[in-house]
């Protein structure tokens, strides 16, 4: 049996589908709209609100988006750049529990492990510079 179709009907329906209006989605947020630059210039001090301009963009990290929008980053770049960003952020979170002595840092026991002179005078000079640390801040 073969089906006809009627060429009016399947017109008016394309129509009708082109015509739906679609969901109006939020758009992703734009770079630039996360900072607004709005100075106010009080008593005619232009000097003034050029500074207070440029610490809000170096605050919001203007200049950092626009260089990242210049060009492509990797995907393997950008996950990179996140683990560096990570490690550093935790390297920060020891060294600032260390200073306050909330945490003391693992240290390895042994001999075999400090066969070279630079390690053993890097741990050296981590333990001397924690106790410090801790002196400066009242902890002995």
């Amino acid at each position: 049996m073969k089906r006809t179709y009627d060429k009016q009907k399947n017109a008016n329906y394309t129509k009708s589908f082109n015509n739906k209006k679609r969901d109006e989605k939020p758009k992703e947020e734009h770079y630039l709209d996360a900072f607004k630059p709005g100075v106010e210039v009080r008593n005619g001090d232009v000097g003034k609100a050029l500074r207070i301009l440029k610490k809000k963009l170096e605050r919001s990290d203007f200049q950092k988006e626009l260089a990242k929008q210049q060009y492509y980053e990797k995907p393997s770049e950008k996950r990179k750049r996140k683990k560096q960003q990570a490690v550093k952020r935790w390297e920060r979170h020891v060294r600032d529990s260390e200073a306050s002595g909330e945490m003391r840092q693992y240290e390895l026991t042994g001999v075999k492990w400090m066969k070279c002179k630079r390690k053993s005078r890097k741990i050296r000079d981590a333990r001397d510079r924690a106790n410090r640390r801790q002196r400066a801040s009242g902890h002995f």
